[in-house]
């Protein structure tokens, strides 16, 4: 369980050794998602928000799998998971794409988190065009259907 005490550890390591900074992370983020934490999910993306969009090509499939997990879980507190859903739209992929799609579908539509998300599904869709045009020979395929198991 992620803890403000630990914090300080990974703020010295941050500064010290960016490849151990880096894996403790990614560590945590694992963690979050096989226990299904979102307290500790929330810490953890407001005291290292820099470090996620710096460097979001490295943690973002983790963080995809976190939401995965958590919106299998998380029913009742799902305004707390969908406010960081946000976040990681801005800095998401195809695969990101992919469950902002699926969350919208699945979930109605009055929710005000869920207006934000469609607003950052757009600008995701916008992202992802311009870099596939830039890239000729570069395509962005979706990832497989390995997710439906949570909407069901």
């Amino acid at each position: 369980m992620l803890r403000q005490d630990k914090f300080p550890v990974l703020m010295k390591l941050r500064s010290e050794n960016q490849g151990e900074f880096r894996h403790q992370i990614m560590a945590r983020l694992k963690n979050i998602a096989s226990d299904k934490d979102l307290t500790d999910f929330v810490a953890i993306l407001s005291q290292f928000r820099k470090e996620f969009i710096t460097d979001s090509c490295f943690y973002i499939d983790v963080l995809n799998d976190v939401v995965r997990n958590l919106l299998a879980h998380e029913k009742k507190s799902l305004q707390g998971l969908l406010d960081q859903f946000v976040f990681i739209a801005e800095i998401g992929d195809t695969h990101t794409h992919e469950l902002l799609n699926k969350v919208l579908n699945v979930f109605a539509r009055d929710n005000d988190a869920l207006s934000r998300l469609q607003k950052s599904m757009l600008s995701l869709e916008n992202k992802l065009r311009r870099f596939e045009k830039d890239s000729d020979d570069f395509k962005l395929y979706p990832m497989l259907e390995i997710e439906d198991q949570w909407m069901e």
